[in-house]
């Protein structure tokens, strides 16, 4: 049974990032935005490319980067969580290792792809060549 003295204090903490999660994706559940900004970066028939900015070094990082961070993230999560659920003195870090493990594994873009693509009229992400 959940005591109600320990949920007064994570209840409103969670509708507050839930209110503004919901928020922060509102518009881009709604509109096409994301393709529009996009689109202000995609130059079809340039000289460098149809994404000029593509090869910049940050960008470059970043993209071939992401997959080992979002790795290291998992299995760091992943050994706290185990830790947490062997030594009680640990247990209080059980609910921010299963959220982070949750944040990655339901991330905006498996999420689409398995639930909502092509739902609220979301165009559908074009598969990779």
């Amino acid at each position: 049974m959940i005591d109600p003295q320990q949920t007064k204090g994570w209840l409103p903490d969670l509708s507050t990032w839930a209110t503004l999660a919901i928020a922060a994706t509102l518009p881009f559940w709604v509109t096409d935005l994301d393709l529009r900004l996009a689109a202000s970066f995609y130059r079809p028939g340039s000289e460098s490319g149809d994404w000029p900015q593509a090869e910049h070094p940050l960008w470059s990082m970043l993209y071939h980067g992401i997959p080992f961070m979002t790795a290291a993230l998992s299995l760091a999560a992943l050994s706290l969580l185990s830790l947490a659920v062997l030594r009680p003195s640990l247990r209080r870090w059980r609910p921010w290792a299963a959220t982070l493990l949750l944040t990655i594994a339901l991330r905006a873009g498996p999420s689409r792809q398995w639930g909502f693509q092509g739902q609220l009229g979301a165009p559908a992400a074009a598969p990779n060549p």
